[in-house]
């Protein structure tokens, strides 16, 4: 999940900075709404999108666990010593989160119950508030105060400017934002997007006022007389909106020879970025096989299936392998994950004076976390010339049997200690382990699993 929320947050900070640098200043402003929240939807599908690559080179991947039976290492700290991390996390996300969506219900309640009259002017709501506000609009009802509405009329420039944003149903674009803005506030480009999108409202509803043949003089000055009475409401355009003198140059400022090439631009960086931030899938050109579908198999020389692997599997560190070693094939899209799983002898039993320590246990034991691990590691995220990967992922289970933590992953490759987390993570999801025991007594322990990917042409 981290993975993903970094690639939200980068790609919509490149998509707005390269806005502010190529789109803010030109008078596409059409095109420029719909990069906005174009680029807004993407940057936060994108990252789960995949994209499928033609795999330039054939590959057999081999996935094998060495013995971690023997490494189980009994926690030293008390259980009350050890802080939840995650449980702070959550908690700050969810109270800032309830916070911001209880505030925003509240802007929306207050706008509701502004006393007033309503009126319909060319089938157009209209109410006119007791109070003397600065005009705005709501969805679909336009709000003024009544010293704006005189001998039942309204100036025409303030209700085409209005109009514009009601017709043009700007507020969509103000609510899309709020929601995002409540549920992935720590995103820092929202904010960034939220002023470029009201921005680019005020331009539009300005174009449109001019384009009625209006006088700009007059209008500014307009404008610059009910800028005194700003009122910052959520959800709400605001006809005084106080962004004034970047409003004014577009009011005045010719269209750009170089609009066109920036559009296309623009659209190029869509598919630049698609590709930096899909996840990414290589396709081969073999025969289909059976997927996901695991059988055991004995190494031995009459069994020349696995003979590349042979060598691999004898460089496993084990003073206790007495009996054949099994191995889980599993079909993946780049290759065979190999599961190796010794079948040792249990330690004779310590002598009386001894501390009794049994290791947490995986329900089903070690070959079905190796199995479970490989199932859900994805080694289609490769390029098949990494050659060989070794990492060891720690991880803590308390005394209730629950995976709290992973808190150390060493390893030469940054990719494949991430993706052996994750499939440890996703064969942990949901599952009880029986505790290990100290003394007869459940205790929080620390679990050692060391991984090897071997690819081969």
């Amino acid at each position: 999940m981290e993975t993903y929320i970094f690639k939200i947050i980068l790609c919509s900070s490149l998509l707005i900075c390269l806005y502010y640098l190529f789109l803010e200043k030109e008078r596409t402003f059409k095109f420029n709404r719909f990069y906005l929240i174009f680029a807004l939807a993407f940057s936060y599908l994108i990252p789960f999108l995949s994209l499928k690559f033609p795999q330039t080179q054939k590959t057999q991947t081999a996935l094998i666990f060495q013995d971690a039976g023997s490494e189980i290492i009994i926690s030293k700290i008390p259980v009350e010593s050890t802080f939840n991390w995650t449980l702070m996390v959550i908690s700050v996300y969810g109270l800032i989160t309830i916070f911001l969506l209880v505030k925003s219900v509240f802007s929306v309640i207050k706008i509701l119950k502004l006393k007033g009259k309503l009126i319909k002017i060319e089938n157009q709501k209209i109410k006119i508030l007791e109070e003397n506000l600065s005009p705005f609009s709501f969805f679909g009802t336009l709000y003024l105060g009544k010293k704006y509405f005189k001998n039942g009329k309204i100036d025409d420039r303030i209700y085409l400017h209005e109009k514009n944003h009601i017709d043009q149903k700007h507020s969509l674009d103000l609510l899309f934002i709020e929601i995002l803005k409540i549920f992935t506030w720590f995103n820092p480009a929202l904010y960034f997007y939220k002023k470029a999108i009201i921005t680019n409202h005020e331009f539009l509803a300005d174009e449109n006022v001019l384009a009625k043949k209006f006088e700009i003089k007059p209008y500014q000055q307009l404008i610059l007389e009910e800028i005194s009475t700003y009122q910052n409401r959520t959800f709400t355009n605001q006809f005084n909106f106080n962004n004034t003198k970047k409003r004014f140059i577009m009011m005045t400022k010719p269209n750009s020879k170089f609009a066109v090439i920036k559009k296309i631009f623009a659209i190029f960086i869509f598919g630049i970025s698609a590709c930096l931030f899909a996840k990414k899938v290589y396709s081969r050109n073999t025969e289909k096989q059976p997927e996901n579908k695991i059988t055991s198999v004995k190494i031995s020389k009459s069994n020349p299936e696995f003979s590349p692997l042979k060598s691999e599997i004898l460089k496993i560190k084990s003073d206790t392998i007495k009996k054949p070693i099994k191995v889980q094939k599993q079909k993946v899209n780049k290759g065979t994950l190999v599961a190796e799983t010794e079948m040792a002898p249990p330690p004779p039993p310590p002598p009386p004076s001894v501390t009794q320590q049994i290791p947490a246990e995986f329900p089903g034991g070690l070959n079905a976390l190796r199995s479970s691990a490989a199932k859900f590691f994805d080694a289609s995220i490769f390029n098949g010339d990494e050659s060989l990967m070794k990492t060891t992922i720690f991880f803590r289970i308390d005394e209730t049997g629950k995976v709290t933590e992973y808190f150390k992953s060493d390893g030469n490759n940054e990719k494949f200690n991430a993706e052996a987390i994750n499939s440890l993570k996703k064969a942990n999801d949901g599952v009880m382990w029986k505790p290990a025991l100290h003394d007869g007594k459940a205790v929080s322990s620390v679990y050692r699993m060391p991984m090897t990917m071997k690819f081969e042409k």
